[in-house]
This record gives C-alpha cells, sequence and structure tokens, in this order.
C-alpha cells in the first residue's frame, strides 16, 4: 500500500523549520526556513509497545535529542497504571525503531520531560512523593543518573532549559521552579511565584517570555527572568477565545494558542513582538497544533457551532490567509512537532479502554507518526 499524503492539491509553499532550535515538544519555538513542500506524506507508524495490564496510554511529549525520539507516556488518570517512555532510533530513511521503553511507575503521573547536555530530566511521583529523575543518554538505553525528591506538593505540567537552568511549571501550586544544573544533575528548586494554579508552559521570543495558564482569564502572563535565574510575574494579560490554554507556538513573533474548552476555547493568534501585545487572528480550536508554511494543522476540539463540531476529534489543516478548515485524517494528531522538514505526532487510540478507564483516558493503541513535508 503506498504512504498515505495529504494537502494532495497544495501548491508549494514555505516551511517552517526548527532545526537549529532545541525543541520543547509541547511549547515549540520555530523560525522561517526556505524549504518548500507539495504535500504532508506519511513516511512511517509505529506503534510502542507498553507495559501489561495498561488502562490507558495518554501521551504527553515528544523530545528530539541527537535523531532520536523519546516518547513520554502519562499513563490513566485513575494512577493504576504506569508511565512511560518509549525510545525511537531514526532512520535516514525516515524509519522508525523502538530502541527501549522505560517503565516510570505506576501512578508516576509523568507529565514533563525535557533533553539538555547529554540528559533527558522527567518530572513525576514516585512512592508518592514528587520526584525529578534524571537519566544519562547513551547510544543504547537510557541510564537513571538521579532521584531528586522535590519538596513541592503540585505536578508539573511542562519544563524546559533557558539560559542552562531547568524551569518546571507547577501547576498545583501556582509557582515556576528553577533548578541549576552541574554535569546534567538538578539542584534546588527555587520557586518563584508567577501565574496561578494552572501554571503549563513557558513561550519565548527573543528575550521576552509568557507563561500560559490554563485559567480562563489573565491566563498570559509576561515574565522577566533575570541572569541571576529568578523569575518576576509582570503583567497579566487576557485576550477572547483565549480559554484554559496550556501549550502555545510561536512564529515571527506570533504566539498561537488553543486551550481546553470545547466550546469557549479558540486557536488564537497574537502578536507578542509589540510592547502591548494585539489579538491578531483566531481559528477553530486546536489544543495543540504544528505550524507548517501557512498552515495550522492539529486535532479539532472545538464544538461551539455545527460545522466545527463534525470535525471534533480528526485532524484538521487551517489556512491562516483564507480561514479554510479542511479535515486531513479521521484520527487525531497529537503535540506535533516540526523538525527541520518532517512532522513528528502522535496519532488517536482506536482501541477500546478496558474496564476501569477514567472519561478523561485516552484509548488504547495510540500510534507515533513520522510525515515529511516535502
Amino acid at each position: 500500500m503506498p504512504p498515505k499524503t495529504y494537502f494532495a492539491n497544495s501548491t508549494r509553499r514555505t516551511v517552517i523549520s526548527a532545526a537549529a532550535l532545541p525543541l520543547f515538544g509541547k511549547a515549540l519555538c520555530a523560525s522561517a526556513s526556505p524549504s518548500t513542500f507539495d504535500g504532508l506524506r506519511e513516511l512511517a507508524t509505529i506503534t510502542p509497545s507498553y507495559p501489561i495490564g495498561q488502562i490507558a496510554t495518554d501521551c504527553e511529549h515528544i523530545e528530539i535529542y541527537n535523531n532520536t525520539l523519546y516518547l513520554l507516556f502519562k499513563g490513566s488518570y485513575s494512577l493504576t497504571d504506569s508511565s512511560f517512555i518509549t525510545v525511537l532510533r531514526l532512520g535516514r530513511d525516515g524509519s522508525l525503531r523502538e530502541a527501549a521503553r522505560l517503565d516510570i511507575g505506576i501512578g508516576a503521573d509523568a507529565r514533563a520531560m525535557t533533553a539538555h547536555d547529554g540528559h533527558l530530566h522527567v518530572f513525576c511521583t514516585q512512592s508518592g512523593r514528587p520526584s525529578l529523575l534524571t537519566y544519562r543518554l547513551t547510544a543504547g538505553r537510557p541510564e537513571l543518573k538521579q532521584v531528586h525528591r522535590r519538596n513541592s506538593k503540585g505536578f508539573v505540567q511542562s519544563c524546559q532549559v533557558i539560559n542552562d537552568r531547568l524551569y518546571a511549571c507547577n501547576w498545583g501550586d501556582g509557582t515556576v521552579e528553577c533548578y541549576e544544573l552541574m554535569n546534567g544533575v538538578p539542584s534546588g528548586p527555587r520557586r518563584f511565584k508567577a501565574g496561578s494554579t494552572g501554571n503549563s508552559s513557558i513561550i519565548s521570543w527573543e528575550d521576552t517570555y509568557y507563561l500560559l495558564v490554563h485559567a480562563n482569564t489573565s491566563n498570559l502572563v509576561r515574565l522577566e527572568i533575570l541572569a541571576d535565574g529568578s523569575v518576576l510575574d509582570r503583567e497579566k494579560l487576557t485576550f477572547g477565545g483565549l480559554v484554559l490554554p496550556r501549550y502555545g507556538a510561536v512564529n515571527n513573533g506570533i504566539l498561537i494558542a488553543g486551550g481546553y474548552s470545547t466550546m469557549r476555547s479558540k486557536t488564537v493568534a497574537i502578536d507578542i513582538s509589540r510592547d502591548s501585545p494585539v489579538k491578531v487572528a483566531e481559528y477553530p480550536n486546536m489544543t495543540t497544533h504544528v505550524r507548517v508554511g501557512k498552515h495550522l494543522i492539529g486535532a479539532c476540539a472545538d464544538q461551539s457551532t455545527p460545522e466545527n463540531a463534525a470535525m471534533y476529534g480528526k485532524s484538521i489543516r487551517v489556512d491562516t490567509e483564507t480561514g479554510h478548515v479542511a479535515v486531513i485524517d479521521d484520527r487525531a494528531l497529537l503535540y506535533p512537532v516540526l523538525f527541520q522538514d518532517k512532522v513528528y505526532a502522535f496519532r488517536s487510540g482506536t482501541s477500546t479502554n478496558p474496564r476501569g478507564a477514567h472519561a478523561g483516558d485516552s484509548k488504547l493503541g495510540e500510534s507515533f507518526t513520522v510525515f515529511s513535508t516535502r
């Protein structure tokens, strides 16, 4: 069977490339590149193995580091099964091979992960205690280097390295945590009161930083990060349609973010390159997306109109110039990442969950696909 091709009728366009930038999976920063594409073509798909007895997998994060993919799966909301990391090796032809699986533990509720300087940092819970796991990345299986017990009550929704320090958005206690890194090993943290309950991710553009908060209002927070690593909450902003956001992407100074209300959230474009940010557009809601040329690609999470409800749970392509929306896949693309000329994304599962699954749990059988934009 030939590989699937999406956007079969599209013309050649500019691709957004993040090849030279660190990838934070959920909170992406991209810049323009002169590449072009004729379509979004499926190169390879793999269904990662998961622990026996798993109720759900619930994908959370994609990390790309040294031609290796690290996929984080939270497990079920019931916390009766395991969080785990799948390690995939990339072939030159775009092929995928599962190289290892790291089972973090039952009830670990792992949601945040990032790679930096040969190490992988994962926030989770172990034996009821908030923890930060650090793995040393090798040519083979990642090796656990340190288990750091966090004196914190809240779980971490996302993390990233800024100026060689590890920052974590603490959802539960409304802080941003800062860890010093010495030979890849984190110490600390220092905690800074910024944002509020629901802190989700930090977005950066040049030397400007914003915090997205899972809240109805005051959910875009301008941050100042000082030379000593301190984080200051400078301003809380509200924009129409930006409701319950968690993740966003920045391209040429335009922040684009969706939210987690299927009736009130929109995918909102905000110009953050100005001293006073301005909303410039909105589109059907997608909780996460990737930008390829003038198109936004993601899973429709909008039920506010009959037209949008008919696309709910399917992957859509939005033309940011004309506003035209088209369904490109009946399965949802989740947490898509653009790297060089390829898009990497989870695809929603299709299997029925076993008894005991939470209403919010993902279906079993989530797969992972690499697409070519050429």
